[in-house]
């Protein structure tokens, strides 16, 4: 097991080599695209698309950061001739969030080449308008992996045959922040993406062919539980239960989910059903949620590299229980532990809002904590460990 805690004085050192390790003069060379490319300017942008699973008769709204070029003649998303195309990356947001409130990762990963997609959970993320918004969906966790497996079926077969491209006669451009090792990048990003644009027939997406079987999974929170069912977790809620009623959980927040949650796993709910995909070959998980409800036996069963992110004097998920449970019973985990006071949202973009959740605030940290640094410094790992 691999241990990396963050101190207050083994920050900047710790930084610093990861930064220098990611950076693209040090990068390994791709199959498709070298490390001295990836050392040119890259322009970052953001597009949306919506997708419908027929199956399920259920939307799925996707973001997509990837580097891109200004024109292509064959395909709606035109990618940049340095883009990585031997892997890619997949995002799940928290608890009733989207894709767009960690924008810091999908800048981050796309300055890099990495086309890194978004996916907004129906019923759950605002992107969906106010009146899409269903509280008891955070309950049903069991859609969340079958969201992004559907996503990844449709960017493999590179097509859209639906009108699903987001348009926006205006885009602005801003500066990457430093969270990247590239910091000539530039992103540019649609300021009114809710018009949606025609495709008469089947369309590629992509004018270029990624590894869609080669996925770095990314998730926070209930994101974080998601992947990892992903790769084989199982939830036992038994476990939970028990686990609740004792005095260590008197600070855990999920707790207050569980009396909600026995009667949701009764409107679909299949404990047998698999969610594994086998195209996931890696997962981070940043301060990932339903500890208290996954068995020790499906995380020692795990195979592929697990990188988990935690804080461990936690607002909301005691870390011994969750982010810390996933890391020591994981085989293959290593870690990366926060203790200087960072709470459970310090992995959401920097915000200014006054919501919270169970009386946490999300854009409020604890005195001393500058959450970009957190994020440059979480991010320096993560693209260590991609590489």
């Amino acid at each position: 097991m691999k241990i990396l805690s963050i101190t207050l004085f083994s920050l900047l050192a710790l930084t610093t080599h990861l930064a220098a390790s990611a950076s693209p003069e040090s990068a390994q060379t791709s199959t498709t695209t070298s490390s001295s490319q990836l050392s040119a300017a890259l322009t970052v942008k953001v597009t949306e698309l919506d997708l419908f699973d027929q199956k399920r008769q259920r939307p799925v709204k996707i973001t997509l950061w990837y580097p891109a070029q200004e024109n292509c003649q064959d395909a709606k998303i035109c990618l940049s001739e340095q883009a990585v195309l031997n892997k890619a990356l997949v995002f799940s947001h928290g608890a009733m969030g989207a894709a767009k409130g960690y924008s810091w990762i999908g800048k981050m990963f796309a300055a890099q080449g990495y086309v890194t997609v978004g996916i907004n959970h129906y019923g759950e993320s605002w992107v969906y308008g106010p009146e899409h918004i269903n509280p008891a969906a955070v309950l049903q966790f069991w859609e969340r992996p079958v969201d992004i497996s559907f996503v990844l079926d449709v960017l493999q077969s590179n097509q859209l045959s639906e009108p699903v491209l987001s348009e926006a006669p205006e885009l602005s451009k801003v500066s990457v922040p430093s969270t990247t090792s590239n910091p000539s990048a530039t992103v540019t990003t649609a300021n009114t993406p809710n018009s949606l644009g025609t495709v008469g027939n089947s369309t590629r997406i992509f004018n270029q062919t990624i590894a869609w079987d080669q996925i770095v999974a990314v998730g926070h929170s209930s994101g974080g539980a998601t992947i990892l069912s992903m790769a084989g977790s199982k939830q036992d809620f038994n476990h939970a239960a028990t686990y609740c009623a004792t005095a260590a959980a008197a600070e855990d927040r999920s707790c207050h989910y569980l009396k909600f949650q026995t009667a949701a796993n009764t409107k679909g709910y299949n404990p047998a059903q698999s969610f594994v995909d086998h195209r996931i070959k890696r997962i981070i998980a940043l301060d990932p949620a339903l500890g208290h409800a996954t068995t020790a036996e499906s995380l020692q069963a795990m195979t592929i590299p697990v990188l988990v992110i935690g804080s461990s004097q936690n607002d909301f998920l005691p870390y011994p229980r969750h982010a810390g449970y996933y890391a020591d019973t994981i085989p293959a985990a290593s870690r990366l532990v926060f203790s200087e006071g960072e709470g459970h949202f310090v992995y959401l973009d920097r915000c200014t809002h006054q919501y919270q959740a169970m009386g946490v605030a999300l854009c409020v940290d604890r005195p001393g904590i500058d959450r970009t640094q957190v994020q440059q410094k979480a991010g320096a790992v993560m693209l260590a460990f991609i590489n």
